[in-house]
């Protein structure tokens, strides 16, 4: 971006509340916001030149690498969920979002965003609890009702043979 238009977006950019990442078609950090940078827990200088690949979590490493092989081959927007490491060696579930274009020099280059989900992932995982409990209650009480039905017309059953017997005992 020349320098000029830059100025105008650097205060939007930075002040962005997701984090904005330009990242070389070889996955550099060339450019990120300060979002970006408390997300990955680190200062936003340390970032330039680092591979993004570093803040992945090494179980997803495959998952992202698809990830990037798709934004480089197909050019379109591309999205995938991941866990991240931050600088402390913390983690955190977040979803990366990019699209690959040509930089001012003519390189291809990735814009991308990345925001943490880790509280969505949570109360996804806790509404999926929640309806698994529900579930397995409503089977539970199915159950004891079925339980008590048979127990009941087995009650009933046994006094009707014991009224027939009394009845023919009687005669």
């Amino acid at each position: 971006v020349p320098d000029s238009t830059w100025g105008r977006y650097a205060d939007l950019h930075d002040l962005a509340p997701i984090g904005y990442c330009i990242l070389s078609d070889t996955g550099l950090i060339l450019h990120a916001n300060r979002v970006a940078a408390t997300l990955l827990g680190v200062v936003e200088d340390s970032l330039v030149q680092q591979p993004i690949s570093r803040f992945v979590f090494e179980d997803d490493q495959a998952a992202f690498g698809e990830h990037h092989r798709q934004l480089s081959e197909i050019g379109e927007p591309q999205w995938c969920e991941l866990w991240l490491v931050k600088g402390d060696g913390t983690k955190f579930w977040a979803r990366m979002a990019g699209v690959a274009v040509h930089g001012t020099d003519g390189a291809r280059v990735c814009h991308g965003v990345l925001g943490d989900i880790t509280e969505r992932e949570r109360a996804e995982a806790n509404a999926a609890e929640l309806a698994a409990a529900r579930a397995a209650a409503a089977m539970d009480a199915l159950r004891l009702a079925r339980e008590k039905e048979a127990s009941e017309s087995a009650a009933r059953l046994a006094a009707e043979k014991r009224a027939a017997a009394d009845t023919e005992a009687a005669r």
